[in-house]
């Protein structure tokens, strides 16, 4: 009797043990089913933003062919209607050639391209005229033969803007139209090197403006000294004018190399010590000082213009 209790002690040992080991076997493939199901949903949604993207990027492209294949179309619709306008061109150019007098389309081509000449010969006058102003306005003496150069240009600019008005041929119209150009070749480096000039006067005359400036400063300076003047506030304007001092020397340097940019710049950099000095006289109470300069009409002014 004993033994068939314990027999069934053991049976019911071991189908408790068997049970619980099927319930954890159930419970781990019921989580890795789970976890593969997690894992395929996250190559699902992978796979579908590849599918997008993918998308994108077609009709991306597509769109980029697309306007490729527009903007090819125009190009060969511009070349087209440039064959056409060159050929219409061509034929009125042989018809007017055989013509003997300007008439129709041919006279109105004639009229165009006789203003078209007359405005170039125009701005030239312009520009030599322009010129000519700039360097007699200049404070330095101006070698004559630069401007006999300048007035010679000119007659001869004028006579040929005559001739363009007086001509009634083609032949007579190139014949000017070639004189024109010459012109200018003889000219151009004339120009050049008087543009050049007068430039380096312009710049010189502000220089020696604001030397003149400097120097009323300096004088005002020495009055404040003297009139027992706060020693910071005269501190201050004093290194306000050194720095003036420096800065001209600068200029003179910049008119030595004839750069442009350079002249410029260190003349507007003059200008703004120049107001520096003084707004500091102003600040220290000494605006009377200088009162030649900020009011008097007569009087150097502070550079305004900075070529």
């Amino acid at each position: 009797m004993k033994q068939l209790l314990s027999i069934f002690l053991l049976s019911l040992l071991f189908l408790s043990s068997f049970s619980v080991a099927l319930a954890e076997e159930n419970s781990s493939y019921g989580s890795r089913n789970r976890m593969e199901e997690r894992q395929q949903q996250i190559l699902e949604k992978q796979e579908q933003r590849e599918a997008k993207l993918d998308e994108r990027i077609l009709k991306t492209e597509e769109k980029r062919q697309e306007l490729r294949q527009k903007m090819q179309e125009r190009l060969d619709d511009a070349k087209t209607r440039k064959i056409a306008i060159d050929s219409n061109a061509q034929t009125l150019r042989e018809r007017c050639r055989a013509q003997e007098t300007m008439e129709g389309n041919c006279g109105e081509a004639f009229t165009k391209i006789k203003e078209h000449l007359t405005k170039t010969v125009d701005r030239m006058i312009e520009a030599f005229t322009a010129l000519k102003s700039r360097l007699q306005s200049a404070d330095t003496t101006i070698p004559s033969d630069q401007l006999q150069t300048i007035e010679t240009a000119l007659t001869t600019l004028q006579s040929l803007k005559d001739e363009i008005t007086a001509a009634k041929t083609r032949e007579d119209l190139k014949a000017v139209m070639t004189k024109v150009r010459e012109t200018w070749v003889k000219y151009k480096q004339s120009f050049k090197e008087r543009q050049i000039d007068a430039y380096k006067q312009r710049a010189t005359s502000l220089l020696q403006k604001a030397e003149r400036i400097q120097s009323v400063l300096k004088q005002a300076l020495l009055r404040v000294k003297t009139n027992d003047a706060d020693a910071s506030q005269a501190s201050a304007i004093e290194g306000a004018i050194q720095s003036i001092d420096t800065q001209i020397t600068n200029v003179r340097q910049a008119l030595n190399q004839g750069d442009k940019t350079v002249i410029k710049d260190s003349l507007q950099k003059l200008h703004d010590l120049l107001q520096n000095a003084i707004k500091q006289f102003k600040q220290a109470g000494k605006g009377d000082a200088i009162a030649s300069v900020t009011k008097s009409k007569t009087e150097p002014a502070p550079v305004q213009e900075v070529i």
